[in-house]
């Protein structure tokens, strides 16, 4: 059975570089519903000169479903995707949201090549390098 959104929770995006400490202004955010229940759900607008968006509303099931056990989530999952010219589209999925809550997701956007060639896209900050025994590998090099 398919919870109903009834209630409503806040969303606020940062969009940020240089690890957190600039804030990307005009970045284009786009926030779309991951849910059956809210995939017709899509809010976009821009960041302001500190990096943030405003406070956007969003369904979400009541708060009520969260204080006892159960299977059903007591949250509303969305997309957002952030972008802006000079960096590389950044996407954050299936980010909750629940009801009389504000969740606030940070966007950390990598700049682009200075050259304005294309370029690959960065590897991740998060990617487990196997042969680095400090980041979770043997240390041995694989053959």
């Amino acid at each position: 059975m398919a919870v109903a959104y009834d209630g409503t929770g806040r969303l606020q995006v940062r969009a940020v570089t240089a690890g957190g400490a600039l804030p990307v202004e005009g970045a284009l955010v786009t926030v779309a519903g991951a849910d059956p229940q809210n995939k017709d759900t899509r809010v976009t607008l821009l960041t302001d000169n500190v990096g943030k968006t405003e406070e956007i509303p969003l369904p979400a099931p009541a708060a009520a479903l969260s204080l006892s056990p159960g299977t059903q989530k007591p949250y509303a999952a969305y997309n957002i995707t952030v972008e802006r010219a000079d960096f590389y589209v950044h996407q954050a999925l299936n980010v909750p949201v629940f009801d009389r809550v504000v969740s606030i997701q940070t966007s950390e956007l990598i700049p682009r090549s200075y050259t304005g060639e294309a370029s690959e896209a960065p590897r991740m900050l998060d990617t487990v390098d196997e042969s680095n025994p400090y980041l979770g590998g043997s240390g041995k090099e694989d053959a």
